[in-house]
């Protein structure tokens, strides 16, 4: 009997949850990430401020669930470049910013792109520098500095032209692919 209890516990609290990260969505739609309040996503979810509270201790929190979310969508880097032989089970990075209408009130907020940017090379990072460390003799800190820099650069390039046919797209991003991947192989020659 306990364990439907906790199942039937779980379940509300994910259904909660998945209510105020929609309302979250809803709201942002209309207003900048820094406007947004509890009250109002409480409003929005048709719930209490304590039941808001009960699952999230603040809107940061909220969030960083759904950019947790949606970077459980996108192919790490390695993955993306075919460096690795690691099974594709996302997309691209690139793609995802240009394409994705659910969170697109999130992405296109210029006051979020560093916040952005910081939690994707934090999801992502520790492959990219294991790989990078077994296969050149960069140091530890260039590695990180190639990868803000590539994730920036895609960050931006996509959001810069996220209203540009496929067509063009692919071609400008085969471009760029090209350029990295380029660019990184020099450093595991170098290795070598």
């Amino acid at each position: 009997m306990k364990k439907t209890t906790k199942k039937m516990i779980d379940r509300r609290t994910l259904y909660t949850q998945n209510v105020i990260k929609e309302a979250f969505l809803q709201v942002k739609q209309m207003k900048s990430y820094n406007a947004i309040t509890v009250a109002e996503l409480c409003r929005e979810a048709e719930i209490s401020r304590g039941t808001f509270y009960r699952h999230y201790s603040n809107i940061a929190e909220v969030l960083d669930e759904l950019i947790e979310e949606m970077l459980s969508e996108v192919s790490s880097l390695l993955v993306h470049l075919s460096l690795t032989e690691e099974v594709q089970c996302g997309i691209p990075f690139c793609h995802f910013i240009r394409e994705n209408q659910k969170y697109r009130c999130i992405i296109m907020d210029d006051t979020l792109t560093s916040y952005i940017i910081d939690k994707v090379t934090k999801f992502f990072m520790g492959d990219f520098e294991a790989y990078m460390m077994e296969h050149t003799t960069l140091p530890r800190e260039q590695i990180e500095s190639i990868y803000y820099f590539q994730i920036s650069g895609c960050f931006t390039i996509a959001k810069r032209y996220a209203r540009m046919s496929k067509g063009d797209w692919c071609s400008i991003q085969k471009t760029i692919d090209t350029f990295i991947k380029n660019g990184l192989k020099s450093y595991m020659q170098q290795a070598e």
